[in-house]
């Protein structure tokens, strides 16, 4: 499969509106949150000194600076966009274990506690973002 950031914007908006169970609300906000890093960066390229912009020759630095941090975070959320779907796919495979034994039944309670702490790592990274 490809991955979220490799869809058409429709394509996108097509599969978080089916029954898949992801990608979900995590990976569009982290796709919600590199729109707003590229539109940040998108408005100190229109700042910069060199494009009849002279009047804020003053803030140039702060700008470059801006921008070069508005790149990075945006393509930090496309990378989050795509591992908070994979840890939630995580989670779904281990709901699917078998669980007719004993053993099973711990292996599979197992395995769903380790995605859940999973799933909680890119909402963390979002935040921070």
């Amino acid at each position: 499969m490809k991955k979220l950031a490799e869809l058409t914007t429709a394509e996108f908006v097509d599969l978080l509106a089916s029954d898949a169970p992801a990608p979900g609300g995590g990976s569009a906000a982290a796709l919600e949150g590199a729109l707003g890093a590229a539109l940040t960066a998108m408005v100190c390229g229109l700042t910069t000194v060199g494009k009849s912009k002279e009047k804020y020759a003053e803030y140039q630095e702060f700008v470059v600076e801006s921008q070069k941090k508005a790149a990075d975070l945006k393509l930090r959320f496309v990378d989050v966009m795509d591992r908070d779907t994979d840890a939630f796919n995580v989670v779904s495979a281990a709901f699917r274990m078998p669980k007719s034994t004993d053993e099973e039944k711990a292996a599979r309670s197992a395995a769903i506690q380790k995605g859940l702490e999973g799933c909680t790592a890119t909402p963390f990274e979002m935040m921070e973002l």
